[in-house]
């Protein structure tokens, strides 16, 4: 797996017992899967200064529902 995804597991509470992910509940599925779609929004808008750039990370977000 990713370093980078993992990373984002440990800081939403998963942890990695016995080769396996296991989290406390489905609050900790969501915030994962939300910062890892800030992370991929974060990398379009760091692209560049051009309004195409910021128009994608926001279509990126809006359409995971996530907001920054």
């Amino acid at each position: 797996m990713n370093e980078r995804i993992k990373e984002l597991a440990e800081k939403t509470g998963f942890r990695y017992d016995n080769g396996e992910w296991q989290f406390a509940d489905d609050s900790n599925l969501e915030k994962f899967a939300e910062l890892i779609v800030k992370e991929c929004a974060g990398i379009v808008e760091n692209q560049g200064k051009f309004s195409r750039y910021d128009t994608l990370a926001k279509k990126i977000k809006k359409h995971f529902g996530v907001e920054q």
